[in-house]
């Protein structure tokens, strides 16, 4: 019986040709034992193959269509290219391929989650680059007149080959997404913890390692839950970022996205209460943090309902600040102190210590002047540009109770400030 050329292994194959496949051969090792025979027409379909896949799946794959995806095309032929490469050297007999192929493909999956895609792209292309590889196998085939078990072989080692890249890209993704989870993990962290300092460019890198575009103000919103908390809460924004605090679930999200945040939250239980902070900006976080875990203090001691489902602590940001919150003070007393804003530092000390003295005494100007150590016309003067700044303010019992925690908070700051303490 005549030898055929395609009964030969290739040169430094792994074992002797066979025409099936030992059961447990991986994808290379079946590559490596195709008959160097069916080498050289391998090598004459290469040269066109990447560019007709790319064309195939630029026009097949929607994520790759139409004008402007010049990198998507580039990228689809590269891996096209590196694919059949290293298909045609290790059917030759070498070894070194296989990591360089595996790692370019996973490259691919780890790039495709980075960039916020679910991966599927990928996948598809290489079902697509597979249909081309086919038509190009058949069009061989007929060609060659190749045996039926080499084509059978054939058909075996390009299966497994390229269902081996599809579970690259695969663990490429998985890769992405445990380091992904690893860098928000470490970014909420970061933004959540009690110090006096943040690093803003810490976190600049942990968002981007972990592709978490940085909004500019953001919102806290809490809920408690009896027992283990869920490792995902149906419904929130992918972009918000979690966090486990004891029975404490905490979700660090963009302002705009808050609706969504806490209408998820509500669904993990009849009786969940979402505590939401107001609106800070990104570097600010931990104090929201910080008000969102004292509202539920507030909540166990019974100054605010167990009945509300919804606790927004801008509502109750006075009985926070009576707990002696610094930053806290901070931000409220600039609120309601902004009629002064934009005045000379010594002409807002002024008129504050004149306005603290009226509001907690309510005394005349004669009598007020006397305790402030100057004319009762200077004072009258000071009360009439408090009035036309602060208007009904001046007149409202709370808003004149939250006005003496104000200036209770801010006089101390501007006193130091204009003694350039």
């Amino acid at each position: 019986m005549r030898s055929s050329r395609f009964d030969q292994p290739v040169p430094g194959a792994v074992g002797v040709f066979a025409p099936r496949p030992r059961r447990g051969a991986d994808a290379f090792q079946l590559v490596r034992r195709l008959p160097a025979g069916v080498l050289p027409a391998i090598r004459a379909a290469v040269p066109t193959l990447p560019d007709s896949a790319a064309v195939r799946i630029c026009a097949e794959v929607p994520a790759f269509a139409g004008p402007g995806h010049e990198r998507l095309h580039r990228l689809v032929r590269d891996a096209t290219a590196v694919a059949l490469d290293g298909f045609v050297r290790t059917a030759a007999g070498e070894l070194g391929p296989r990591r360089h192929v595996e790692e370019h493909f996973r490259g691919l999956g780890r790039a495709e989650v980075a960039a916020g895609c679910g991966g599927q792209r990928v996948l598809a292309a290489i079902q697509v680059a597979s249909d081309a590889v086919w038509q190009s196998i058949q069009t061989m085939v007929a060609r060659e007149e190749l045996p039926g078990a080499v084509v059978a072989d054939l058909g075996v080692a390009v299966s497994r080959y390229l269902a081996h890249l599809s579970t690259q890209v695969q663990h490429g993704m998985a890769e992405q997404r445990r380091m992904t989870g690893d860098a928000r993990t470490q970014l909420v962290l970061a933004l959540l913890q009690e110090s006096t300092t943040i690093d803003a460019d810490e976190v600049a890198a942990l968002a981007s390692a972990a592709g978490w575009r940085t909004p500019q103000r953001v919102v806290v919103a809490m809920t408690r839950l009896p027992g283990a908390l869920p490792q995902r809460v149906a419904g929130l924004p992918p972009e918000a970022l979690t966090w486990a605090d004891g029975d404490r679930m905490v979700v660090l999200s963009d302002e705009a996205r808050l609706s969504e945040v806490t209408a998820a939250l509500l669904r993990l239980g009849p009786t969940t209460q979402v505590v939401q902070s107001w609106s800070v900006s990104l570097l600010q976080a931990r104090h929201a943090y910080r008000w969102a875990r004292r509202a539920f203090a507030l909540i166990r001691g019974g100054v605010v309902s167990a009945e509300e489902r919804v606790v927004r602590c801008d509502r109750y940001r006075m009985k926070l600040w009576l707990a002696a919150d610094p930053a806290l003070a901070d931000d409220i007393s600039q609120e309601l102190l902004e009629p002064l804003r934009g005045l000379t530092p010594r002409r807002r000390l002024v008129l504050a210590e004149t306005l603290q003295g009226w509001l907690e005494t309510d005394e005349s100007a004669p009598a007020l002047a006397r305790r402030l150590g100057v004319h009762a016309n200077t004072v009258r003067g000071h009360l009439r540009v408090l009035e036309e700044r602060f208007g009904e303010q001046l007149h409202d019992p709370q808003e004149r109770t939250a006005l003496i925690l104000a200036l209770e908070a801010a006089l101390p700051r501007w006193r130091a400030a204009l003694a350039g303490r």
